[in-house]
């Protein structure tokens, strides 16, 4: 008789286990993403990084926003608004908050708070990509403008001696 006691304690010591390892295993996938989540909205920038602005790097970068906004809106954007509507297309999750804004500026702007140094050929404005006859024109380029979606044609307001994308995604020399 005391055999078969002994044999039903163990049999309830051996649930009780099982019970405590899953709950443990309950409580810890509740609590891992949640501790995650709070770990990640609590972490600081420190851990991110910035951008160092250069001039082919930020054309590139540009380029491919701009040809984003192009491939989902079917047009190039408005020149008056072009930085507007592809600033959140050079976000990514690693830069330090407003590091994205430094992708807009041409180190050889001369580097003022404010200034960026690019800008937008009024002739690609709101056209889609086959309607522009001349790829090589320049699509984005080095601009004595230097404000906020700066935009123009590159033969009054392009710099001297400077450079751009072109349409079809090439570095050009103005």
């Amino acid at each position: 008789m005391q055999r078969k006691q002994a044999g039903g304690a163990k049999k309830w010591i051996l649930w009780g286990i099982v019970v405590v390892v899953v709950l443990l295993v309950g409580v810890g996938a509740w609590a891992f993403p949640t501790l995650r989540a709070i770990f990640v909205l609590t972490q600081s920038d420190t851990t991110k990084r910035g951008w160092t602005p250069d001039t082919e790097k930020n054309l590139h970068v540009l380029y491919t926003a701009i040809k984003m906004v192009h491939d989902s809106d079917g047009t190039f954007p408005d020149s008056s608004k072009w930085m507007d509507k592809t600033i959140t297309r050079v976000r990514t999750e690693d830069l330090k908050k407003g590091a994205e804004r430094e992708k807009f500026v041409d180190p050889a702007a001369g580097g003022k708070q404010g200034e960026y140094g690019f800008a937008m050929n009024d002739a690609a404005s709101g056209k889609y990509i086959d309607d522009i006859k001349d790829k090589s024109a320049p699509l984005i380029f080095q601009s004595t403008d230097t404000s906020w979606n700066a935009h123009g044609d590159p033969a009054k307001i392009g710099r001297k001696g400077g450079i751009g994308m072109s349409v079809d995604g090439k570095i050009v020399k103005l």
